[in-house]
């Protein structure tokens, strides 16, 4: 697991503008690319930081999880440290770029001991997530038979959480499902 760490780049514990946030950008793909290859998952560090506005989530923190979706497959990203201050904030530039574009931008992070979702997620695929955290549902014959859908539904839940980096898979062989969904394991 690789680990990006955004003190380094703090002035006086805040994390702030778009100039910064472009910098840092830059960074993390720069770190993404030479990890990727060794990785299916990065942690990336709020730990320390004490302020973060808006425009930096924007163009660092969703312009990261705009390029992850463009441009990887098999890397999920998830934030930890994130203070309450600093995830309102995030919250907040989730659901004003969900108002300007109609996308929303779902953030997988890593708080009080469990993985959590930032931003708006439909209950539908937040309740698969909630089933994929607790091992209940590994693939789409699982959540058939305990949520009672159509195999095609689940499917299509499972490759929805997998396509919004929150959740990954790995290719199966010799079961009714082809994708094992899964979250890393945290530690710390």
């Amino acid at each position: 697991m690789g680990e990006f760490r955004l003190y380094k780049y703090a002035e006086n514990d805040m994390l702030v503008s778009r100039t910064l946030g472009k910098k840092v950008l830059t960074e993390m793909i720069k770190y993404c690319s030479e990890t990727s290859d060794r990785v299916g998952h990065i942690r990336i560090s709020f730990e320390d930081i004490e302020v973060c506005d808006i425009t930096f989530l924007d163009v660092a923190i969703l312009g990261f999880q705009k390029h992850l979706k463009e441009n990887t497959t098999d890397i999920i990203v998830f934030y930890e440290h994130i203070s309450d201050n600093v995830l309102e904030n995030l919250n907040a530039v989730i659901a004003y770029k969900k108002q300007i574009t109609g996308k929303v931008v779902p953030i997988l992070y890593f708080k009080d001991n469990e993985y959590q979702v930032a931003g708006p997620v439909p209950r539908h695929l937040k309740e698969t997530f909630l089933l994929v955290k607790s091992k209940l549902v590994s693939n789409a014959t699982d959540l058939v038979y305990i949520k009672k859908i159509a195999v095609n539904d689940a499917s299509n839940r499972l490759k929805n959480l997998y396509a919004g980096r929150l959740v990954l898979r790995k290719l199966v062989y010799g079961h009714g499902s082809p994708y094992q969904y899964f979250l890393p394991v945290f530690k710390k």
